[in-house]
């Protein structure tokens, strides 16, 4: 788990499972930091051949892990999950689904839902790109840039439940200019 200097007490939560469960390890990042810093600092205190992100706030199903990880085992170096049948707003269903056709129209990647919180990719894949400003939504692309295969798989999404969403307009034009770095170190 990683700990992204949360306020609101799920820190004390995870400290004490920590205790509790020698299988679980947590990192506590000192200050909010954004989740491409949150991203980085598990992929790299992780240990297994194999990582799966998801996000905190249970709009991700656990139950659809294993279909990831059968999926990578095929030879994909990264596996996305896809929300086609997605619980959120309509504004922002309507901006997500523009980011997507966007990103896979410049790129040529075809991934429906490049930014979904549940990934599963190897770790000798992910290790190779570097992640920084809000390069957590490209991850995909970026272990696609390297030569690997890249696929998606179908996913529950969940209704929010705790937190709010902090994406809007202003999170896609910092995501533009993130592309745009991205196509402009490739060339």
């Amino acid at each position: 788990f990683v700990d992204d200097g949360s306020k609101d007490g799920s820190s004390g939560l995870l400290r004490d499972l920590e205790s509790k469960d020698r299988r679980i390890s947590v990192i506590h990042l000192n200050k909010h930091s954004g989740k491409t810093q949150a991203l980085r600092s598990g992929i790299r205190q992780a240990r297994g051949e194999i990582i799966v992100t998801m996000d905190s706030d249970l709009q991700d199903d656990p139950k659809d892990i294993p279909y990831l990880i059968q999926k990578l085992k095929e030879g994909y170096g990264l596996v996305c999950g896809w929300r086609c049948q997605r619980k959120a707003g309509i504004f922002k269903a309507i901006l997500s689904k523009i980011f997507n056709v966007v990103v896979s129209l410049i790129t040529k990647i075809g991934l429906h839902d490049i930014n979904c919180g549940i990934k599963a990719f190897r770790k000798e894949v992910v290790d190779k790109i570097e992640l920084y400003s809000g390069l957590h939504r490209y991850i995909p692309l970026l272990v696609y840039l390297k030569g690997y295969k890249v696929t998606e798989v179908k996913v529950n999404s969940r209704p929010r439940i705790y937190g709010r969403s902090k994406y809007g307009i202003k999170r896609y034009i910092i995501a533009g200019i993130d592309l745009f770095r991205i196509i402009i170190s490739k060339k």
